[in-house]
């Protein structure tokens, strides 16, 4: 089995909003230290918070982690750059990471990013991993509906891990206080962010409801037709109320917002 390195972000506590470890990225660590010989972690932001001791803490097989690598980067600046340069420097046969972040933007392209930049092959959701004799991995791919799929894959190979399907990890609190985490500075420039701009959702607009049985034709009568007591019929309007009418049955139905 190669090396593996698993990418841990920081989650945060539904109900107290501490820091803590992402509840996916925690199962794709227990699933690698479940499978692998050697096992590293890597994560990058602040290596004082106190979340990423909950790595330090999880075993799984009996296994867990000695040390973890903090890539120091401030936050507001993209992580990309300085985690691409690590990753091409240890050069891991296999890298693992949770489907997508638990607290911050957690778009779920971090693995693709990856994969684009180091020419890895990605998988993602798999749930289960075991080489064969040829060299390469059988992968255990999670699809929806409870279904899987048996795929067979080369390395070097970047996946995500199912976190409804991975191993839960067990916590001891001794582990987590005798881990050590490593800082490393980044020889590469980590360029800010810029901030995402925020503006209320529109409205969506309702459906017609059309009846789903008989024939086209009964279908359009339906959709197309007024009930009896219901609208308005204008003989030769002026341009004006009929502009008028149309906005209040608009408004009517919810298509305008009512003044």
């Amino acid at each position: 089995m190669p090396d593996i390195t698993v990418i841990c972000s920081l989650g945060r506590h539904p109900a107290s909003g501490r820091p803590r470890a992402a509840i996916a990225d925690a199962r794709a660590l227990a699933f690698a230290l479940s499978i692998g010989d050697t096992v590293r972690a890597v994560h990058v932001g602040n290596p004082e918070s106190p979340g990423l001791r909950d790595y330090l803490g999880q075993t799984a097989a009996r296994r867990s982690l000695d040390c973890l690598d903090v890539i120091e980067v401030l936050e507001g600046r993209d992580i990309r750059p300085a985690l691409i340069d690590y990753l091409r420097t240890q050069q891991p046969g296999l890298i693992f990471a949770g489907t997508r972040a638990e607290d911050g933007e957690g778009s779920g392209m971090l693995a693709y990013d990856l994969a684009a930049a180091l020419g890895y092959t990605l998988v993602p959701a798999i749930d289960g991993l075991s080489p064969t004799v040829d060299g390469r991995f059988a992968l255990t791919q999670v699809l929806p509906r409870g279904r899987r799929r048996a795929l067979e894959v080369a390395a070097p190979l970047i996946a995500t891990v199912d976190a409804a399907s991975a191993p839960r990890p067990v916590f001891a609190q001794a582990r987590a206080r005798r881990g050590r985490i490593q800082t490393i500075t980044p020889s590469v420039e980590c360029p800010e962010i810029e901030a995402p701009t925020v503006r209320p959702a529109r409205a969506r607009p309702k459906r017609i409801k059309v009846s789903g049985g008989g024939s086209a034709a009964d279908r359009l009568r339906a959709a197309s037709e007024t009930q009896a007591g219901q609208g308005q019929l204008m003989i030769d309007p002026d341009a004006e109320d009929a502009a008028r009418a149309i906005a209040d049955y608009l408004r009517t139905e919810g298509f305008l917002a009512q003044r």
